[in-house]
């Protein structure tokens, strides 16, 4: 028989081996059984970015199945959000590896006796989620998870609990919102037209202006011209790990220091004016361009967790451009000699701005309410009710 440690005796008997169960007890059956039904399946939506978004509401009906009379003591909900990190600062410490967030903490039913008959019982409930948290987030480092835990109890001290976890999504606003950027560089001034929401696998264009600034002292404006245009956007990544107070003294010098920061290039691309330099377009003075972006499937969406991971998105686009230095004078009043045609300067003007990138809406438009259809309820009958008096 091959063996892997020949040093060691072989048997298969473990010495680890589980001890054997000596009888099975029964439990008593449960006399009720929970369950939440939401109002609108599918994930809680959230629209914009988490610095001005109004969050969204988590409704529904927490179902009581009653098999036999009995009572209630008590009926208590409460909405959580859990992060957890598989890399903390200390590792074995679930304080570190883990942050917990109650977001509600409600008693559905008024403490004290309830008589509830056999039969299936509802009770409407409905919570807030807060637009300037995350959305729900896996990846191989952290996971970011919502959960509705419901809680009963009985007189006799039973006891049921029903964790329900439910998904929270950040889509970007159906319209079309875009903003408006304006740098000034000493030649001319630069505008740019952005989207202020994008998505993964979206295209969009740019619109950037170039206009001649009209006051100036150097250099001329009318002796400028560009060269190379330049566009890209980039990941940035922070994260941070926090540890918990009671080991917040062994890492005092790193508490509020970023221990990682990077920044991905997830799209880039140039426009060489040395070749295109026929196509640009001229109104009353003003050189326009027409900057295509791609944005790829694989990248994150903006996300900001309680325990300091962040991702962001930012967009930058550079204008190289070759200008006139101060031409000789031959006068006290600083007038041009024609005859002296002057030099040429190359220089580089940026501007940047932070494009947000969230889920993109894929359902299609709601009805109106004239052309929604009431549910037929089982209790109500086809035709209208009839009021006497």
């Amino acid at each position: 028989m091959f063996r892997l440690r020949p040093d060691t005796t072989f048997t298969l008997k473990s010495d680890t081996e589980p001890p054997k169960m000596s009888h099975w007890e029964d439990c008593p059956p449960s006399s009720l059984a929970l369950d939440f039904v939401p109002d609108c399946p599918g994930p809680v939506v959230c629209v914009g970015n988490q610095h001005d978004s109004g969050g969204a509401m988590l409704s529904g009906y927490i179902s009581i199945e009653v098999f036999e009379h009995t009572f209630l003591s008590r009926l208590h909900a409460h909405v959580s959000l859990t992060e957890k990190y598989f890399d903390p600062a200390i590792h074995g410490c679930d304080e570190c590896a883990s942050k917990v967030i109650i977001l509600h903490d409600t008693e559905v039913l008024e403490p004290g006796g309830h008589a509830v008959e056999a039969g299936l019982h509802e009770y409407p409930v409905s919570f807030h989620i807060p637009g300037h948290l995350a959305a729900t987030y896996h990846d191989r480092h952290r996971t970011v998870d919502y959960r509705l835990s419901i809680h009963a109890e009985t007189p006799s001290g039973e006891s049921i609990h029903l964790a329900v976890p439910f998904t929270v999504a950040r889509f970007c606003p159906r319209e079309l919102q875009q903003k408006r950027l304006r740098g000034i560089s000493p030649c001319f001034v630069m505008d740019m037209v952005i989207p202020t929401f994008s998505s993964r696998g979206d295209k969009f264009e740019v619109q950037l202006d170039l206009r001649s600034r009209e006051a100036y002292t150097h250099p001329p404006s009318k002796y400028w011209e560009p060269r190379v245009i330049t566009w890209e956007i980039l990941e940035c990544m922070q994260e941070l790990r926090l540890p918990c107070p009671k080991h917040s003294d062994l890492f005092k010098e790193q508490r509020h220091k970023s221990l990682k920061e990077e920044k991905t290039e997830i799209f880039s691309d140039e426009l060489n004016l040395m070749h295109h330099g026929k196509d640009i377009a001229h109104l009353n003075g003003t050189k326009r361009f027409t900057l295509p972006i791609h944005i790829r499937r694989g990248v994150i969406n903006d996300i900001t967790t309680p325990k300091g991971f962040r991702v962001w998105h930012e967009i930058k686009i550079k204008v190289l451009y070759m200008y006139t230095k101060p031409l000789a004078t031959i006068d006290d009043h600083k007038k041009p000699d024609p005859n002296e045609p002057g030099s040429w300067d190359v220089r580089c003007f940026g501007l940047g701005a932070k494009l947000n990138i969230g889920e993109k809406h894929e359902f299609e438009e709601v009805e109106s309410w004239d052309e929604e259809i009431a549910p037929a309820y089982p209790n109500i009958g086809n035709a209208p009710p009839l009021y006497q008096g």
